[in-house]
């Protein structure tokens, strides 16, 4: 995963060592196992057939890292008496012999392109040109009106909005705009925003 910092990546590695060395103590354990590994440090099989032999029935499986080899998944599907259940688009069920199940997301791949619910090319479009509004918006405001310090602040609501308003042309939808009678109206300006910072969408 690029441009985490370095501290990061050891934290995530290090997740992965105590998801092998805790997660999979039987069938009694976690309901979730995610492998997470960095661009730089990735593996292969983190979670192993052997884990998923041993989870919870239903326990959810899935790969945010970098490649799709991180989940054993060839083994899982040549496992002796091993049934899929396709439960709906990117979501099997796997079944082994004894009648417990694992959820695997995506295939095994990476579950936020897999499973996001646009195509994956515009999915990653939206989340890029958020970044490149928010480096200008950073540019802008930080060097020339000293806006911003050296914080974490949450994208303004009208650049998350402009993101939305340049990707609806490819979908093939037109924005009305408002009038200002009608901005009046609920309280808002004619371009926005359209809603309070606190609002999650």
């Amino acid at each position: 995963m690029a441009g985490l910092s370095a501290v990061a990546l050891g934290v995530m590695n290090n997740v992965v060592t105590f998801l092998n060395k805790t997660f999979f103590t039987g069938k009694n354990g976690r309901k979730l196992h995610i492998s997470v590994n960095s661009k730089r440090h990735t593996n292969f099989k983190i979670i192993t057939l052997d884990h998923m032999k041993k989870m919870k029935n239903n326990a959810i499986v899935c790969n945010i890292g970098h490649f799709d080899n991180e989940i054993a998944m060839e083994d899982l599907e040549n496992f002796p008496g091993i049934k899929v259940e396709n439960i709906k688009p990117q979501v099997d069920r796997f079944v082994f012999p004894d009648g417990h199940g694992v959820i695997v997301l995506a295939s095994g791949r990476l579950v936020n392109l897999g499973c996001a619910t646009g195509h994956p090319s515009f999915v990653m479009s939206c989340s890029f040109t958020n970044q490149v509004l928010a480096q200008l918006d950073i540019l802008e405001n930080c060097t020339k009106n000293k806006k911003y310090k050296n914080d974490v602040y949450l994208l303004p609501k009208q650049l998350d909005e402009k993101v939305a308003a340049l990707h609806l042309p490819s979908l093939g939808a037109n924005l009305t705009k408002l009038s200002k009678e009608q901005a009046d109206y609920i309280g808002v300006g004619v371009d926005g925003p359209f809603k309070q910072d606190t609002y999650r969408y």
